[in-house]
Order: structure tokens, then C-alpha cells, then sequence
């Protein structure tokens, strides 16, 4: 008898994605920012798949909660509740751990235009109050659409005639469960897509900015999901380690694979139940329980979203501000309730709150290409732990055994110890040189359009018929005198090994000479000889971060402002807590220094009558031989922010929320209104066309300062199948 043939054994789902993963990493690997298009791919894919989560979330609470009775839904709230508490505890206990782990370092950063922004408010009210219900399922207001299904839910506990209504909303949440795993089935090719894009777009020196971050928010990722919570799962309800991850293993690499929280949700209540399935205790009620408390907790702050204050600490590392142990209840405490809303608006908030610049922000956001990933799968598993545990003690009380507890987290809590040594090892192996900043102002290169004469003393010229307009002359002689400072950063700043001239007015002089078709001579010029200098004709102009000065305008004609710049103090960066407590700056006598040219020092002293001025005449005075005569320098944040990536020991305080604001100009001789008149119209035509907002970009931002290139991938770089 001829034996039939085997049926061929289907794959999983999770090998499919495993095998879409895979293809991903070598397409974006080989074809680098060429497989940037398929984002649109990824993001497709994305959307199709949000379109069943709301509704899930809306039916399975409307239908949850309205077949509970009140005393099912009181213990819901207290024994539910106190499981979330125990898992928050847990979170917060492994935080406070981390900082134990950073290295030493010293860093700095360029200015950014959040330091000195108003944090982005959030709107409480749209976000929690569900006004129009339909307005916050457009807007996927979550929490709102939450209150509403739950005050639906509530409501209809009271009411006897439901059974109809409530069987058409069970027959609506199997359709849209039947739904969600058909759409599911198209994840092998949205991981592809997002997998392949991201592999071949993120940069590895991003990356290595960020492992600190990356490897201690990954490790504790990894830790709370495959150790912790699982060891808590097990000591509270006695099931094995093997039974609960061999049913929620699916769920959790799709969450991981798709980095969305909302498409698993279905699966993860899927994956919930066969566990309780396996140990006989399915029952109707936990099956209700199941399908409130997923789309429930859902909205509550998970453990993911928790440890995204790992990024505050860490950020208050990397710019020398730890948060100190005292201040961990309140840090702890605030984090968690700002978690409520989104870690977008959550984390700028925290950073703001514990005076930490807030341009590292852009980090945090940064680091959500590989870390977001970790976060959802974290957020899977807190899901789970937290319906298991919940229904565990609706069902058996709060009951715990700690000497049971005691003996399923022995090995969770040797495994977090050995992790949290191994990475503070690893960190002072990896780690052990600070960043050299001062390598990103060596790549920004001012793009010489003319040629140039660079002096370093101050030429004497031929006399010239001053009767003709300086325009005129300009353009007769061929070539335009332009005044500069030898170490004014990041305006104009003379590199010594290169002899070049760099930085922000110095790309305009370039500019304006190409303009007006003329060369350029560069000449050198200090405060106390810009007014001859000017007015003998040895200067055309001046360009090189001049404030007005109200002293020199009798003599002096000012353009319109270039830019406009924030007065702040340079101090060292231990001190900078104290300098950001105003009760300090208004009551300590101080002694602050400034450059000859800062105008404002009166301005601050009447802010600060217990101020000592005193004035230097170049920042090695501040930096380098007066070092411990001086507690802070009065200067332009702009500036400041520049110099911190010489000596990143030292750190920008701007004071809020009264910013004060001056502009910075180019300077002409007080006879040359029609010069400068011209200056002005130029000026405007240099923010029309862009230039104005590139320079500023380029200079001041430092945007182009870690400009590789274009990323290397096999395609291009090893097999040259390209340029």
C-alpha cells in the first residue's frame, strides 16, 4: 500500500518574519540609502495595520466593562491596581540602578534653539477629555477614547436590556480579531521594508554617540522581558518558565519586528489566553477579564515607556548635571505621571525640569531608530505580566508567598547584577577618552567663493579720493577690506596650523565679495581701534559677531541685524546647579568677566547688583590662565556653546524664563550711509534666497559638523557597482 504524502509542515509566522528580517538587513546592507524608498513600504504597511486597533480598544472596553457587575468591576480596579503598582515598583527599583554604570565624561554640544524655547505644553484636555468622541478617534487620542469607552462601559452595567447589544459588540470584536490576524500575515513584507530602509540609512557613528544609552535602555529592555517579569509571573501564579513563553512568543517578536504596540494587542490577548488555557483556568470571566484589561492598561504607562527616563539620567550624565540621589523620589514620581502623555512630550519635559539642555532631545529621538523596538517588545511582555498577575488576583486574592517570590527571583536578580556589572566594565573599557569635540568645529570649512588675503597685522594703504562713494571705490580698487577677530567662535576665528580664517561672518564676507565681484583682504581689528579703522579708510567694514555698541554709533553705522543672539553665562560645570538656583545669582557675591566687546554687563549688573565685573581681552584670559580667578563668563550662548567644544568642562546657562535677546551686525564708517544702505539690501536679499538660514544652520547649529557622507554600503563601497 503506497504511503500518502506527508503534508508539507507550514511555516510560523514569527520564521516568516524572522526570514523578512534577515532579507531586510541584507538589502539595506547592499544597497544602503538606495532602499530609503521602501520607508513608504514600511509606512504603508503601518497604517493598514492601525485600523483595527482603535475599534479593538473601543468594543473590548465597552464590552468588557458592561458585563461586569459592580463588584467584579471594584475588584478589577483594586486587585488590577496593585498589580500595576508591584510592576511600576519593579521599573523604578531597576532605574535607579542604572546610573551606577555610567563612566566619566566631559561632552558639550552646539548651540540649539530649544535651549531657549518654552517646553511644548500638553493639552490635557484633548489628550483625557473625550468632548467629542469622534474628534479623538480622528485625532487617536487614546486616553481620551479610553474615558469615553469606559463611561460607556460603566453605564451600561446598569442596565438590564443589553444582552442583544452586547452579543452584536462580541460578534463586532471577533471580526475585528479575524481581521487583525488576516493583516498580520502581511508582516514578513512591512518588516522587510522597515528593516531594509533602517539598515541602510542609519548611520554607525549615530549609533556609537548613543551606546550608553542604546546598551543600558536595551539591556534593562531585555532584562525586565526575559528575566524579571517572567520570575514574577512565576512566583505569583506557579506557572513554569516555559509554559508562558512558549505562547507568547509570537506576539513578542511581531512587537519587536513591527515596532508597533497597537497591531499585537489582539495577539497578545490571543497569547494570554492559551496560557490560561494551558493551566485549565479559561473560564468566561478571565476571558472577559482578558479582553478589558489589555486595551485597558494599554493606556496607563508601561514599563517601555517608563524607562525612557534612563535617557534623562543619561543626558544629565553626558552633560556633567547628574540627578542626584535625593532627587530620585521626585525625579521618579513627576517621570511616571508625565508618562501618561507622550514620551515626545514627555521627555523634553523632564530634561527642562532638571535644567538639562533640551536640544538633547534630539538624541533621545535619535536613538528611537534602534531602541523603539526593545521598548514595544518590553511593553508586550508589561501587558501580559499585568493581565496574568491581575487575574491571578481577582481570582485568588492578594495572596503572596515571599518565600516563594524569594525563590523564582533568585536567578532573575543574579542575572541583573552580573548585567549591570558586565556593562559598567564594558563602559570603562569603551569609554575611556571624552569625545573630541573640537574635531566637529574642524569640519565645518568655510567655502571660500573669492580670492583672499588674510593679515594677521594691520596694512597701511594707499590714500584714496574718499569723494567717491566706498561702493565705487570698492569696485575700482577690485578688492574689499574686511575687518575680522582672530577668536571670536563661531564667527570668526583664525585657525593657527592652517592659517585660514573661519566661521559664521566670514562665510558672508565670502558671499558679499562674490557679489560685488571683488577680492578680499582680511584685516584684523579690535574694539578699541574699530572706530579708526573704519573712519581712516583702513576698514571697509567689519564683520565678525559685533554687537550694536551704543558708544561707537556717533561715528559707527550699524546694518540690520544678521542675527539675533542670547545672552547667557559660561561657568564650569559643576557649578552649574548653583548658577541655575536664582536665590543663589541674586544673594552670592560673584565675580564675572567678559569680553571688551560685550555692551550688556551693565544690563546684567543691575540684574545682579552683587555681581564683580571685570574684563578680558581674549578667552584664553577666562579658559586657560585665569581659570579659578573667575566664576563665569558673560557671553552670547551662541558663542558659549561654541566654546564649550574646546573646553567641555564648562557649561551654557541661560536664564529663564526672562531671555535676553541682542543683535549682532556688521559695522561701516559713520560717512558711508549710502555703503550701508546697500549692506541692507543685500542682507535681505541673503534671507530671501535661503543663504541667511543655511549659514545659520551650517555655523551656529552645527548641523553639517558630523556630515560623512553618504553611507557606506556593499553595493557601492566593496562590489563598486556604483558611485
Amino acid at each position: 500500500m503506497a504511503k500518502e504524502p506527508k503534508e508539507r509542515k507550514k511555516l510560523a509566522l514569527s520564521t516568516k518574519i524572522f526570514i523578512g528580517l534577515g532579507l531586510g538587513l541584507v538589502v539595506g546592507l547592499f544597497f544602503g540609502e538606495k532602499a530609503s524608498w521602501l520607508s513608504i513600504v514600511g509606512i504603508g504597511f503601518i497604517k493598514i495595520l492601525q485600523m483595527t486597533i482603535l475599534p479593538y480598544i473601543m468594543v473590548s472596553i465597552i464590552k468588557g466593562i458592561g458585563g461586569l457587575s459592580a463588584e467584579q468591576a471594584k475588584s478589577l480596579a483594586i486587585k488590577g491596581g496593585a498589580a500595576i503598582l508591584l510592576i511600576w515598583a519593579i521599573g523604578c527599583g531597576l532605574i535607579m540602578l542604572i546610573p551606577l554604570v555610567y563612566p566619566s565624561l566631559k561632552s558639550a554640544s552646539f548651540f540649539s534653539a530649544s535651549q531657549v524655547e518654552p517646553p511644548k505644553e500638553i493639552n490635557y484636555f484633548d489628550l483625557y477629555i473625550p468632548s467629542n468622541p469622534f474628534f479623538s478617534l480622528s485625532s487617536s487620542a487614546v486616553p481620551a477614547v479610553v474615558i469615553f469607552s469606559l463611561a460607556l462601559g460603566i453605564a451600561l452595567m446598569t442596565i438590564e436590556k443589553k444582552k442583544y447589544f452586547m452579543d452584536n459588540l462580541e460578534v463586532l470584536n471577533e471580526a475585528i480579531g479575524k481581521l487583525t490576524k488576516s493583516l498580520v500575515q502581511l508582516s514578513p513584507i512591512g518588516v522587510f521594508a522597515i528593516t531594509a530602509n533602517a539598515a541602510g540609512t542609519i548611520s554607525i557613528d549615530e549609533i556609537q554617540r548613543l551606546q550608553v544609552f542604546l546598551i543600558t535602555y536595551i539591556g534593562s529592555c531585555l532584562l525586565l522581558t526575559f528575566a524579571i517579569l517572567p520570575g514574577l509571573i512565576c512566583a505569583i501564579t506557579g506557572y513554569k518558565y516555559k509554559d508562558v513563553m512558549s505562547f507568547i512568543k509570537d506576539p513578542l517578536i511581531t512587537a519587536f519586528t513591527l515596532d508597533n504596540l497597537f497591531i499585537v494587542l489582539p495577539l497578545l490577548s490571543e497569547g494570554v489566553k492559551k496560557i490560561l488555557d494551558k493551566h485549565k483556568q479559561l473560564s468566561e470571566e478571565n476571558d472577559e477579564l482578558t479582553d478589558i484589561i489589555i486595551p485597558l492598561t494599554f493606556n496607563f504607562p508601561s514599563l517601555a515607556k517608563l524607562l525612557n527616563m534612563i535617557f534623562v539620567l543619561f543626558a544629565g550624565w553626558f552633560v556633567n548635571s547628574q540627578i542626584s540621589v535625593v532627587q530620585y523620589p521626585m525625579f521618579l514620581i513627576s517621570g511616571l505621571l508625565s508618562t501618561f502623555g507622550s514620551s515626545s512630550l514627555a521627555v523634553p519635559f523632564m530634561l527642562n525640569s532638571y535644567q538639562i539642555p533640551e536640544d538633547m532631545f534630539q538624541l533621545f529621538m535619535l536613538s528611537g531608530i534602534v531602541n523603539g523596538r526593545f521598548g514595544t517588545l518590553l511593553a508586550s511582555m508589561h501587558l501580559i505580566s499585568l493581565t496574568l498577575i491581575s487575574i491571578h488576583f481577582i481570582t485568588n486574592g492578594l495572596k503572596l508567598n515571599f518565600l516563594n517570590l524569594i525563590k523564582a527571583n533568585v536567578v532573575p536578580i543574579v542575572v541583573v547584577f552580573v548585567s549591570l556589572f558586565s556593562m559598567k566594565l564594558y563602559f570603562a573599557y569603551a569609554i575611556n577618552q571624552p569625545y573630541d569635540n573640537r574635531s566637529l568645529l574642524s569640519n565645518l570649512i568655510v567655502n571660500e567663493t573669492v580670492d583672499h588675503k588674510i593679515n594677521l597685522d594691520i596694512p597701511e594703504f594707499k590714500s584714496e579720493n574718499y569723494d567717491i562713494p566706498l561702493l565705487d571705490r570698492i569696485i575700482q580698487r577690485g578688492v574689499i577690506h574686511i575687518g575680522y577677530k582672530t577668536q571670536n567662535l563661531p564667527f570668526s576665528y583664525l585657525n593657527s596650523n592652517t592659517k585660514t580664517l573661519q566661521g559664521f561672518d566670514i562665510q558672508y564676507a565670502h558671499e558679499l565679495a562674490k557679489a560685488m565681484g571683488v577680492k578680499i583682504e582680511f584685516i584684523p581689528f579690535t574694539n578699541d581701534n574699530l572706530d579708526k579703522l573704519l573712519n581712516n579708510g583702513t576698514l571697509d567694514i567689519a564683520m565678525s559677531g559685533i554687537p550694536f555698541l551704543p558708544q561707537l554709533e556717533k561715528n559707527i553705522l550699524f546694518s540690520n541685524p544678521v542675527i539675533e543672539l542670547n545672552l547667557s553665562l559660561l561657568v564650569k560645570d559643576y557649578r552649574k546647579k548653583e548658577f541655575q538656583n536664582p536665590k543663589n545669582t541674586s544673594t552670592k557675591n560673584y565675580k564675572i568677566t567678559a569680553f571688551e566687546d560685550n555692551p550688556f554687563m551693565e544690563t546684567f549688573r543691575k540684574r545682579r547688583p552683587n555681581v564683580e565685573f571685570s574684563i578680558i581681552e581674549k578667552p584664553s584670559d577666562f579658559f586657560e590662565t585665569h581659570k579659578d580667578e573667575y566664576d563665569g563668563l558673560l557671553v552670547s550662548a551662541e558663542a558659549g556653546s561654541a566654546w564649550t567644544l574646546y573646553y567641555p568642562g564648562y557649561s551654557v546657562i541661560i536664564p529663564k524664563p526672562s531671555i535676553y535677546r541682542y543683535a549682532e551686525a556688521f559695522a561701516v564708517s559713520g560717512h558711508n550711509a549710502a555703503f550701508i544702505n546697500f549692506i541692507n539690501q543685500w542682507l535681505k536679499a541673503q534671507e530671501i534666497n535661503g543663504f541667511k538660514e543655511d549659514n545659520y544652520n551650517f555655523w551656529i547649529l552645527g548641523q553639517a559638523a558630523n556630515d560623512k557622507g553618504s553611507r557606506w554600503c556593499l553595493g557601492k563601497d566593496i562590489f563598486q557597482l556604483w558611485e
